[in-house]
């Protein structure tokens, strides 16, 4: 996860084994999060977190890795 902007990194996040899901905290801000796993292509998508005023408690997305 990188910070759009200042390309700051805002570090590196695996999964629970058991669930496949992750919780990452951020300010509000431009980020690009790269997913990547052996044997699938590595995919990349921009998350625009608003400030106050557009408050979001939670956010869930689904990404689907493919096949290289």
């Amino acid at each position: 996860m990188s910070d759009k902007n200042s390309g700051s990194n805002y570090g590196e996040y695996l999964p629970n084994p058991q669930t496949g899901k992750y919780v990452i905290i951020l300010p509000p801000g431009n980020y690009t999060i790269s997913i990547s796993s052996d044997g699938l292509k590595t995919l990349s998508e921009n998350i625009d977190l608003a400030d106050k005023s557009s408050f979001v408690n939670e956010i869930n997305k689904n990404f689907v890795l493919m096949p290289k």
